[in-house]
């Protein structure tokens, strides 16, 4: 089955009792300026889809949800499951299932 919502990457941004410079906006220039693992996969494919035609006028799209410190971490696993469930792999962008998603993911059970 084929991501129907075209989603790149599923991530958290930080938590705000650790550093106050983590923030939604941070993530997003991380991601652009290249300077986040899945901002550079993102990048490659941007260059490397360039020019075709299918992709023409194709614009990045950012989704978030804002939850307190202490859900943020399992409610990333939680997503990050539930999208391996659904199309038995990870977002393109997503080099791994979350610091600390269930380790079922690896295996897909």
């Amino acid at each position: 089955m084929t991501d129907p919502d075209g989603i790149l990457y599923i991530g958290r941004s930080g938590l705000q009792g650790k550093s106050p410079a983590r923030t939604l906006a941070n993530r997003i220039r991380e991601f652009e300026n290249k300077h986040h693992s899945g901002g550079i996969t993102y990048a490659d494919s941007a260059a490397r889809l360039k020019g075709v035609t299918r992709f023409a006028g194709h614009r990045l799209e950012v989704r978030a949800m804002f939850l307190p410190d202490e859900m943020i971490v399992q409610e990333e696993a939680r997503i990050i499951n539930s999208y391996f469930r659904k199309y038995a792999e990870l977002p393109p962008c997503n080099s791994s299932a979350g610091s600390r998603a269930p380790r079922r993911i690896k295996g897909g059970a």
